[in-house]
C-alpha cells in the first residue's frame, strides 16, 4: 500500500471515528446504566474480562431492582464483546459501549465495540448516565500541531493548526505611536516614548507566546513548530528578543511576510508556509480544491459538481477523485419494488428530495428500503467505484467556497464528460420509458 493510499484510508477511518463519537454523544441513555470501556493495547483481554465480572458481582448490591438489572446487563454485554477479541488484544486497543438507550421513545439495548485506527494511550472504565468518549476523542487531534503568530503594528494574533482544524488562541490590538509626532514635542523624547511602546508590545507578546505555546505541566512546547508572520519587522525583533523563551526559538520553522493581519493574516501565513506544512491535512484540502477550481476555470470538462452530476459520473465509472464535505447533508435512499430499484437523495436538514435518473412517487407498500448517509455510502462502496475520496471541511476560504458554492460535492474525472449531453440523454430516456408504460 502506497503512502497516499494509507493517508487516505487513515482519513476515512478518522472520519468514521468522528461520526461514531458524535452518535455516542447524542445518544439518550436510560438512567445510570451504560458502560464505557476504553482499553489500550497494553491491557490483557483476560484481565478486562475478570474486571468486568467483578464489577457485575459488585452491581448486585444496587438497591433498585430495575437499575441493578440494567447495570448487570450492560456489564455482561461488555464482557461478551471483550471476549470476541480474545485471546490477544488488538494492536490499537479496544472500545466497548453497552447499555440501554432510547430509540424513537423506546428503550433498546445497544452494544457498540471497535478497535480504533490509532493506538489508545489511557485506560478508562465508567458506568454512568452517558457514554464517555473523551479518551478516543483525543485520537482525532493526534496530528502534529503548529503554532502561528501574526504580528504587526496594529496588533497580534496567535493560533494553532492541527490537521484541518484552525483555532484562534489570542488576539490583541495596539495603538503604537507613529514615526512623526505633533509640533512642539521634543524629537528625542518622542523617539524614546515610541521605542518604549514598541519594546513593551514585543515584551507582552513574548509573554503570551510562552503562556500559550509551552505546556505548564511538561515545561515543553505544545506545538511541533512555530510560524512567525507579519507585515513589519516585529516578527523578526520578537524572534531575536531575549524575552522570547529559548524553547520556542528552537522550534521556529519559518518567517513569512504577509499583507494582512488577524484572521486573514493567519490564513495567508498558512498558504505561504505550504512547503513546511505540506503534510498538514488542511493544505491537502486546499490543494485538491484549487485543482478542482482550476479545471472549472479552464473548462476541461474533467470535473463534476452537485449531487446529480456527481452521482451520474460515479455510476458511469468516470469519477477518479470524489471531493465531499465531511458534513454533506444528504442521505441516499434506495427502494426495491420487485425487480426494480429506485434511488433518490434526501436532504437531512430541509427534507428536500433530489431524484437521479428517475422521478418516482413514494408508495406506501415500499419494501426493502435502505436509508444511509451519502458519505458513508461512498466510503462503503469506495472499491466498487474505484475512486479516491477526499473529505474536506469549511475551515479554509477554499473549503467555504466549495461547500457553499458547489454544494459540498464534486470531483475530478478520468476523461472529459459533457454533462449537458448526459442530462439530455437521461431526459429522453425518461420520456421513452413513460411512452412504453403508456403503450
Amino acid at each position: 500500500m502506497s503512502s497516499a493510499q494509507s493517508a487516505e484510508d487513515l482519513q476515512i477511518e478518522l472520519w468514521r471515528l468522528k461520526k461514531q463519537i458524535q452518535r455516542l454523544e447524542a445518544t439518550e441513555t436510560n438512567g445510570t446504566s451504560v458502560v464505557s470501556l476504553i482499553a489500550p493495547p497494553t491491557e490483557e483481554i483476560s484481565t478486562l474480562y475478570q474486571m468486568l465480572n467483578q464489577e457485575a458481582t459488585q452491581a448486585a448490591c444496587i438497591k433498585s431492582r430495575v437499575n441493578r438489572q440494567a447495570v448487570q446487563t450492560a456489564i455482561t454485554m461488555a464482557a461478551n464483546r471483550v471476549m470476541q477479541y480474545g485471546p490477544r488484544m488488538p494492536k490499537n486497543g479496544v472500545c466497548v459501549f453497552t447499555g440501554e438507550v432510547y430509540d424513537n421513545d423506546k428503550i433498546q439495548k445497544v452494544a457498540i465495540h471497535f478497535s480504533p485506527c490509532k493506538p489508545i494511550t489511557n485506560f478508562m472504565y465508567s458506568c454512568d448516565s452517558k457514554f464517555h468518549t473523551e479518551q478516543i476523542k483525543d485520537l482525532l487531534t493526534m496530528d502534529e500541531t503548529y503554532g502561528i503568530l501574526v504580528m504587526d503594528g496594529h496588533g497580534c494574533m496567535m493560533a494553532t493548526l492541527c490537521g484541518n482544524f484552525r483555532k484562534i488562541l489570542f488576539r490583541m490590538l495596539v495603538d503604537l505611536p507613529k514615526k512623526h509626532g505633533r509640533g512642539g514635542q521634543s524629537s528625542v523624547r518622542f523617539a524614546r516614548l515610541r521605542e518604549e511602546a514598541r519594546h513593551n508590545y514585543v515584551h507582552i507578546t513574548a509573554e503570551h507566546c510562552c503562556r500559550l505555546f509551552i505546556d505548564p505541566i511538561t515545561n515543553l512546547p505544545n506545538v511541533s513548530g512555530l510560524i512567525f508572520a507579519g507585515s513589519a519587522d516585529f516578527k523578526d525583533v520578537l524572534s531575536q528578543s531575549d524575552w522570547l523563551d529559548a524553547r520556542l526559538k528552537k522550534i521556529i520553522i519559518k518567517h513569512v511576510d504577509i499583507s494582512y493581519g488577524m484572521e486573514q493574516g493567519v490564513q495567508q501565513a498558512i498558504e505561504l508556509s505550504a512547503d513546511v506544512l505540506k503534510d498538514v491535512k488542511l493544505m491537502k484540502e486546499v490543494n485538491i480544491i484549487k485543482e478542482f477550481l482550476d479545471n472549472i476555470a479552464r473548462d476541461t470538462r474533467k470535473f463534476a459538481f452537485g449531487l446529480v452530476d456527481s452521482a451520474r459520473c460515479l455510476e458511469m465509472g468516470s469519477m477518479q477523485t470524489v471531493i465531499v464535505w465531511e458534513d454533506f447533508p444528504y442521505n441516499r435512499v434506495c427502494k426495491k419494488q420487485g425487480d426494480k430499484e429506485y434511488v433518490f437523495y434526501r436532504n437531512t436538514v430541509t427534507g428536500q428530495k433530489m431524484f437521479v435518473d428517475t422521478d418516482i412517487e413514494e408508495k406506501e407498500n415500499d419494501v426493502d428500503v435502505t436509508d444511509e448517509n451519502f458519505v458513508e455510502y461512498l466510503v462503503e462502496n469506495k472499491k466498487k467505484f474505484n475512486v479516491e475520496i477526499v473529505l474536506v471541511t469549511d475551515n479554509s476560504a477554499e473549503g467555504i467556497q466549495f461547500c457553499q458554492g458547489f454544494g459540498g460535492l464534486g470531483g475530478l474525472l478520468r476523461w472529459p464528460v459533457d454533462m449537458n449531453e448526459i442530462a439530455g440523454f437521461m431526459e429522453t430516456k425518461a420520456v421513452d420509458s413513460d411512452l412504453e408504460d403508456f403503450m
